[in-house]
Formats: C-alpha cells, structure tokens, sequence
C-alpha cells in the first residue's frame, strides 16, 4: 500500500493519505524510535525523551522515495531510516474523521 499524499502537520507529524483506506498519522518521534535498522535495533539504551539529543534525532531533515516501496528520512542528528509503505501504514493510527 502506497501513500498518495505525505505531508508534515502540526511541525512535529506525518500525515499519509492512502488511496486504499483512511489517512494515517504519527508523531516524528515514534517514527524515529520505530527505526528498525541494524543501528538502532542493536542498541543498549532505546532512544527516549529524557535524551537531552532527543529534539535534534527527531527533527526532520529529508524524505525521499526508495524505489516503488518505501521511503527513506534522514533526521536531524544525520541518521538515515528506511520504512517501507506497508509498514507505515501499520505504524501509524487511523486518523478519526
């Protein structure tokens, strides 16, 4: 499932629209601390709030497709996550009407 629309609300959120099913939305934050690449998976302390570096690792630099199924962001603090659609749309709740 392929988002039609992906947009920043609200500064600190992505909203997908999806031709399929409803809009969805998630905080940059949970999306950031979701990032499941060999880095992140394999770290000794989950990335957190408390984290004075925590503003700077959420913070929104670059969003550019990989190829027909995914996208890739690369955040403020230079890290880079991949998401492939699908999981995006099972990430992020159902927006209420």
């Amino acid at each position: 499932m392929r988002p039609t629309e992906i947009r920043r609300v609200e500064g600190s959120h992505l909203e997908f629209s999806f031709k399929e099913a409803e809009s969805r939305r998630v905080s940059l934050g949970d999306l950031r601390k979701s990032c499941a690449c060999a880095v992140c998976r394999e770290s000794k302390v989950p990335l957190n709030e408390s984290m004075p570096f925590f503003p700077r690792a959420t913070s929104l630099n670059k969003i550019e497709p990989v190829g027909n199924y995914a996208m890739a962001i690369t955040w403020g603090d230079g890290h880079r996550s991949i998401y492939a659609f699908e999981r995006l749309f099972e990430a992020a709740p159902e927006m209420s009407a």
